[in-house]
C-alpha cells in the first residue's frame, strides 16, 4: 500500500482551511517585500479548492494562497 502524498493544507487528515468559502470572489492579496515594499494588491479572483484557496490574476501565475494573505474588502494601510 502506498503512503498518501503530504499536503501542506492538511494536518492529521483534517483540512486546515477553517474560513470562508471562495467561489470566484474578487479579493485583495498581501505581497510581502519586493521593490515597493509590502502591500495589498487588488484584481485577484479567489476560488476554494481541495488544496487551498486558488488565486488568479491575468498578470500572475495561478497560485494557492493561505487565507491570512487574502481580504475580501479593501484593506486600510
Amino acid at each position: 500500500m502506498s503512503k498518501p502524498k503530504w499536503n501542506p493544507f492538511q494536518q492529521h487528515g483534517k483540512p486546515l482551511l477553517k474560513g470562508m468559502d471562495y467561489a470566484r470572489t474578487k479579493v485583495w492579496l498581501w505581497f510581502k517585500g519586493g521593490l515597493n515594499g509590502s502591500e495589498w494588491r487588488s484584481g485577484f479572483v479567489a476560488s476554494t479548492t481541495e488544496k487551498g484557496i486558488l488565486c488568479q490574476h491575468v498578470d500572475f501565475k495561478d497560485c494557492v494562497m493561505l487565507e491570512w494573505r487574502i481580504s475580501r474588502e479593501e484593506p486600510t494601510t
